[in-house]
């Protein structure tokens, strides 16, 4: 089940912006030292999850797509594509932002834009970013 929510001024700078900030996150390997997770993209053992939801991708559904099918998501739309506020009554909020990985990668684009095959993992990390 949909629910877009209206956007602030501050909202749409934070969901345009997040990719960026996480990506940066990514890249940075959140202070860690470890090779394995300098890779941009790629998802550390040091990241720390308090909720993880696990999906199967089929052919030709997008990530959002696959989530919206099975969990009350709210959502907003932005120029970049469709930022997720909430899942199943879990808020964005002090720091903490859903986030989504497929096949322990975080693909560049919005959820609505990345397009899952059969046999693809999709994770959803609700992550407290790291400062």
């Amino acid at each position: 089940m949909r629910r877009s929510v209206p956007l602030s001024a501050a909202a749409l700078a934070l969901a345009t912006g997040v990719k960026t900030i996480l990506l940066t996150l990514l890249v940075c390997s959140c202070g860690s030292d470890s090779s394995e997770n300098r890779n941009a993209g790629n998802i550390g053992p040091q990241a720390k999850d308090s909720v993880v939801i696990i999906m199967s991708g089929a052919d030709s559904v997008s990530v959002f797509e696959l989530l919206d099918r099975d969990h009350d998501v709210e959502f907003q739309s932005t120029i970049s594509g469709v930022f997720v506020t909430a899942i199943d009554s879990i808020k964005n909020g002090d720091g903490t932002y859903w986030i989504y990985s497929v096949n322990d990668s975080m693909p560049p684009v919005a959820a609505d834009a990345f397009v899952t095959s059969s046999g693809d993992v999709v994770k959803w990390h609700f992550r407290r970013a790291q400062r």
